[in-house]
């Protein structure tokens, strides 16, 4: 079957709306959780979208998402698999990867495709880490006592919150970058910035990303308390699906969420692939 690929930055409506029903029709076929959140169109930075279409129907989508590691998940329709689409939209993530300076990708695959797995080895990717994708339902009215105080971060904080995420990340500040003021928070106990994290909301669900407590003040509960006071936010704006991602190695984060009332989903493999054309 032929295709055509194009490339872009982001998505517009009409393509958005097909690349979400794409993905509920993969999801269906194979009961996979897949990470995909794709991007609105915009006219700036580097180009992050590939969509394969067929007789003017869009039936395979890549994006990559440009973070500390650059980061890419894609999906083909399931009558398009074995044809060499996917292949195809990997190439041209790499390629729009390799331009942008990367020497490797993190391609994000799911236990419950051993098949993807098995072709991403064969390309000679190798698992990086793997992580946890726990959902809950939120009950409306909640509310919790925390002594804490979550408010959305100002350009006064980046500072503070590039110093959480840089130590609770093991990585160099420069590796961090300057957080998204519009979904980033920051919990206060008093006057102290004693943890940081970002409610993002996602094609289907909100999500919690970047949930780091400042070293100095763990063992205080400060955790399991931000936590409760990010959940009674969004309960109070209405939210009542909410996800977040864990590596499956962190045991003490995997409890904290447990205890909250997060149950598991799915698995996310994530393997790094050299931006060589290796197809």
């Amino acid at each position: 079957m032929a295709w055509n690929l194009t490339t872009g930055r982001g998505l517009s409506g009409d393509a958005l709306d097909r690349v979400l029903e794409l993905q509920a029709e993969c999801e269906a076929a194979d009961s996979l959780d897949l990470k995909l959140e794709p991007a609105h169109e915009r006219s700036d930075g580097h180009p992050d979208t590939v969509l394969a279409w067929v007789d003017g129907r869009i039936d395979g989508y890549c994006g990559v998402d440009f973070g500390i590691d650059a980061e890419v998940c894609g999906m083909v329709h399931p009558r398009m698999r074995g044809a060499g689409c996917g292949s195809a939209l990997l190439r041209e993530a790499c390629e729009m990867v390799a331009a942008a300076g990367r020497e490797s990708v993190l391609v994000i695959c799911e236990d419950a495709a051993p098949h993807a797995l098995a072709w991403l080895r064969r390309l000679g990717a190798s698992e990086d880490h793997a992580e946890l994708r726990m959902r809950m339902r939120i009950g409306a009215g909640r509310h919790s006592d925390t002594g804490l105080l979550l408010r959305e971060a100002t350009a006064a904080d980046t500072e503070r919150v590039i110093d959480i995420l840089a130590d609770g990340f093991g990585e160099p500040r420069s590796a961090i970058g300057a957080p998204p003021l519009h979904e980033t928070f920051v919990a206060l106990e008093g006057e102290e910035i004693v943890g940081t994290t970002r409610l993002v909301r996602g094609s289907r669900r909100w999500m919690i990303y970047g949930f780091v407590v400042d070293r100095r003040v763990r063992g205080r509960r400060v955790g399991a308390r931000m936590l409760s006071a990010a959940l009674d936010l969004l309960a109070r704006h209405g939210v009542r699906d909410v996800g977040l991602e864990v590596d499956t190695e962190n045991a003490a984060a995997r409890r904290l969420y447990s205890r909250a009332g997060f149950k598991p989903v799915t698995t996310y493999r994530y393997m790094r692939l050299a931006t060589v054309d290796r197809m």
